[in-house]
């Protein structure tokens, strides 16, 4: 008789910060009700028409031909985990003319990201509103984006405010019986029993 008895844990993640994670967006003029977003507050990505190229840096943070970078997205801010519990058990009984083994297996996956926690903001900057004479008519000629941001006058602005993803756990476990049963020097029945399911921490089954 035999019984083998296997337990193990692993974790690994993935964490990452932009430069401008955590920056204080009131001292830039906007207004206070930013602080009461459910996410952090970072510094927002700036894009000023006619000052060069977006471009991105890889695996640190990004920027644009205005010479501002260091904002946080899904991309530049990463708080990525993950879990792997696992409990396994075979017990092998020979006796006589039958080999029987017999076991389990029950383990846990699970994953959480903190990626989208940052608010991500996103302000654009273009001739139009310092276009003049009438800021309400194009002109091809006319404004510089440098200026409208200067002013504080941005064409467009996004902000994410959608809720954080939710973390992701799965279930798996299984037994089996097997019995070997050797009726003579010719002949062995290798005879068996293997089931295995998914689930859901929540009942969900697969």
């Amino acid at each position: 008789m035999v019984l083998e008895i296997n337990s193990s844990f692993n974790r690994n993640g993935q964490d990452r910060q932009a430069a401008g994670n955590g920056f204080n967006l009131t001292t830039i003029g906007l207004p206070s009700y930013y602080h009461n977003l459910p996410l952090q507050n970072c510094f927002p990505s700036i894009t000023v028409a006619g000052m060069g190229t977006t471009f991105s840096i890889p695996d640190s943070a990004n920027g644009n031909g205005g010479g501002f970078e260091g904002y946080c997205n899904g991309v530049t801010y990463l708080a990525d985990h993950f879990a792997d519990f696992l409990e396994a058990g075979n017990l092998t009984v020979t006796k006589g003319a039958h080999t029987l083994k017999m076991g389990g297996i029950f383990g846990v996956k699970g994953g959480a990201t903190g990626r989208y926690l940052v608010a991500n903001q996103s302000f654009a900057f273009t001739a139009g509103f310092t276009q003049g004479p009438n800021p309400q008519v194009a002109s091809s000629t006319a404004g510089y984006g440098f200026a409208s941001m200067l002013l504080g006058l941005a064409n467009t602005g996004s902000i994410n405010s959608a809720a954080p993803a939710p973390n992701i756990n799965l279930q798996y476990w299984g037994a089996y019986f097997q019995d070997d049963w050797k009726i003579n020097s010719k002949l062995t029945l290798n005879l068996g029993l293997r089931l295995r399911l998914r689930g859901s921490l929540d009942g969900a089954k697969q």
